[in-house]
């Protein structure tokens, strides 16, 4: 009889999230999106008519260091620029027909 041992390795990020570490254009599966990047960087935001409906939540976590800005592709009515610079700061949107809507800026 063998003894079958297997490292189990435990993660610590969350496997429903995507994680960024650069600029980076979201795409409308990225839902849930956590920026751990070493420098500022820019995020867009998927195009508008793709998401009509979802809910996207962007987080930088508290060892995240530096800015990260909130674009879009243009095509939302009114869209200005956000800035996550704070420890922990976060931001929920929601996309609507032809509009992002800012649902919650504290968000954790």
């Amino acid at each position: 009889m063998s003894s079958d041992r297997r490292t189990k390795e435990v993660y610590r990020q969350d496997p429903s999230a995507t994680y960024i570490t650069a600029t980076y254009a979201m795409v409308p599966t990225d839902v849930n999106v956590v920026v751990t990047a070493g420098g500022a960087i820019t995020l867009t935001l998927p195009p508008i008519s793709e998401c009509s409906g979802k809910i996207f939540t962007i987080r930088r976590p508290g060892d995240s260091t530096h800015a990260v800005t909130l674009t879009d592709k243009g095509d939302s009515i009114d869209w200005d620029n956000k800035t996550l610079d704070a420890t922990e700061d976060a931001i929920a949107v929601y996309a609507g027909a032809q509009k992002w809507f800012i649902i919650d800026n504290e968000i954790v």
